[in-house]
């Protein structure tokens, strides 16, 4: 991969984190998120979301987009335990 390249898959990358962040600043303002590491959790949201895009081949039958779309959701902002 030519440096040219890379720098703009970079660059790319650092933009969608950046939107990230706006979202989870603003709700973090607003009283709709708990204050967090802003990095953090944007790059753990984009995370989830790459994770989608390279093991969708061993997903493939056992979950679709929509579950996906509705799932990556619910673990960022519910996380994976029950409320009591």
């Amino acid at each position: 991969m030519s440096k040219e390249l890379l720098y703009s898959l970079l660059d790319s990358e650092r933009r969608h984190i950046e939107e990230f962040e706006k979202v989870i600043k603003e709700g973090i303002k607003k009283g709709v998120f708990k204050p967090t590491n802003v990095r953090m959790l944007a790059n753990m949201i984009k995370m989830l979301i790459d994770t989608w895009v390279i093991k969708r081949w061993d997903l493939k039958g056992k979950v679709n987009l929509k579950e996906m779309e509705k799932g990556i959701p619910n673990i960022v902002f519910s996380g994976i335990t029950r409320k009591n």
